[in-house]
């Protein structure tokens, strides 16, 4: 009943996590941490797949392999959560308290192992493949076995709880992306069911050492075994259908401060767009990204850079400019590089001692005739008629201070 299930969720889980792994993006921490989250549950639907359906005498050395990971997953998590709507990170050792529970299972089950030998621990295998049940008080090093089960639904549903409490303050959503918070509902709510799986679970464990319940402790599992199943597969399924979160477009909401602007000339719906992303986020970070960094003056400067440094795919990037902006690459690149020229003009004193094609070169054209065409193309005068009428035009008092004497080299 379970063994399709459990490959497909695998499957599907080792692929997302070799994209997280592979895609290119400036945020190495969100992309590898993605990744690890997804290996972790991965790895621990493996354990509790093989002890759920008997396969443990097969897989010895596995024995309680898994219980230090079932620490991990729900602080990876909510880091996660809180990188993308905090949007701030602090130094590592404010990290380091939300590992100390995983840091202690290791460290048991460092014990037991010490402690034991591999024919003593088979033996207590044997023994849970006949009494499923017994599986909560062998395999012990210096806790109780039984420790564990509680202690894991209430770290569990601490940290589900924190990751609500993100969502629910205004001043944390207002800082992400619909696509961002959207994905962050999304998994904290699989989590969330998830959460209630394992505590339907250990209710029954409860249940089992105070009343002798018999079976059910091998049912709950198998159901709960299942709810996390259903969980990864609909996050896997969820990712590979918005593929914007898979490959790394979540963006923040930017404001531009710069004083030149390139407008968009397009209007209308935008079906290219992916599902649950926002126009605005989009050109919000690239005119940022453009006005900050200014790129463009790099000589070389292309669309695959700009978009690994936006972490806006390549196709997106150029559907944004020709579909939003009506430009083609080269005509936005040599915009942002002609408006910077102008503002230099007029409010750097320095600029007035260049000759047109050193401006030309400062402001990332690599050639005389490419930065005459561009700006033909963009003002519809070339350089020397356009800057002596812009001279012309400074009042008299300011042409005395800083008078405007390009020269064609």
């Amino acid at each position: 009943m379970l063994l399709f299930p459990f490959f497909l969720s695998v499957t599907l889980s080792l692929l997302v996590a070799i994209i997280f792994m592979t895609r290119r993006s400036r945020d190495v921490v969100n992309r590898w941490l993605s990744a690890i989250i997804i290996l972790t549950v991965v790895f621990q639907s493996i354990i509790f797949f093989i002890m759920s359906t008997g396969r443990l005498t097969d897989f010895w050395y596995l024995f309680r392999m898994g219980c230090p990971f079932y620490y991990l997953t729900p602080p990876l998590i909510y880091l996660y959560i809180s990188f993308i709507l905090k949007k701030e990170r602090k130094a590592l050792s404010h990290y380091i308290i939300h590992f100390i529970p995983f840091a202690i299972s290791i460290v048991d089950i460092g014990w037991y192992y010490a402690s034991t030998t591999a024919a003593f621990r088979i033996s207590e295998i044997s023994t849970i493949r006949e009494l499923p049940s017994a599986e909560l008080y062998l395999g012990a090093g210096f806790l109780p076995s039984i420790i564990h089960y509680y202690s894991r639904l209430i770290q569990r549903v601490y940290y589900v709880a924190l990751q609500w409490v993100f969502l629910i303050k205004e001043n944390s959503i207002s800082k992400t992306s619909r696509a961002e918070l959207k994905w962050a509902l999304l998994l904290t709510s699989a989590q969330t069911i998830i959460v209630i799986g394992y505590g339907y679970f250990t209710a029954q464990i409860f249940l089992l050492v105070q009343f002798d319940s018999g079976n059910i402790f091998d049912t709950s599992k198998q159901i709960s075994v299942s709810i996390m199943l259903l969980g990864i597969i609909g996050i896997c399924l969820y990712l590979f259908i918005n593929p914007e979160i898979l490959y790394g477009t979540l963006l923040p909401r930017s404001k531009s401060s710069s004083k030149t602007k390139i407008k968009s000339s397009a209007t209308g719906h935008y079906d290219w767009l992916p599902t649950g992303t926002n126009i605005e986020d989009y050109c919000g970070h690239l005119e940022n990204f453009m006005q900050v960094k200014k790129p463009f003056l790099m000589k070389r400067t292309s669309i695959s850079f700009i978009a690994n440094e936006t972490d806006i795919p390549s196709h997106l990037l150029s559907a944004l400019l020709n579909k939003h902006y009506g430009k083609s690459f080269s005509d936005f690149i040599n915009e942002y590089r002609i408006s910077y020229i102008l503002n230099n003009i007029k409010e750097n004193p320095n600029w007035d001692q260049f000759t047109i094609e050193g401006i030309a070169l400062e402001a990332g054209f690599s050639s005389r005739t490419g930065f005459y065409t561009a700006f033909k193309k963009l003002t519809g005068k070339s350089p020397k008629i356009y800057l002596s009428e812009m001279a012309e035009s400074v009042p008299s008092p300011e042409k005395n201070e800083g008078e405007i004497k390009l020269s064609e080299a």
